[in-house]
């Protein structure tokens, strides 16, 4: 994965609310699939994997930026073109930002 979808990933884990910890594991490859997550969006890292799920969810409670529930996912629908308009522009925006802050 190189710089800027790493530095792309780390905005988006970090507007999910997801813990640094499994932002930084996803970047590197060292995520733990499956378990109690699984279809959620989130993937968790080795230590958050073991974690209890209460725990983590309200971590990631906590520290979300974005109104979008957690676990809602399996209802989750791309119809909404709000939405994907707004993932569109904040893939967009980040991408800009990692150049701007990469040439400083």
């Amino acid at each position: 994965m190189d710089d800027k979808t790493k530095y792309v990933w780390k905005m988006l884990g970090k507007w999910y609310g997801y813990p640094d910890c499994c932002i930084d594991a996803l970047c590197k490859g060292e995520q733990k699939r499956g378990g109690c997550f699984t279809g959620t969006g989130f993937v968790p890292c080795t230590e958050c994997y073991d974690k209890p799920v209460e725990d983590v969810v309200a971590h990631i409670k906590v520290n979300r930026w974005s109104s979008e529930e957690l676990l809602d996912w399996s209802a989750r629908s791309y119809n909404n073109k709000e939405e994907l308009v707004f993932i569109k522009n904040f893939w967009r925006c980040m991408g800009e930002s990692y150049d701007r802050n990469k040439s400083d």
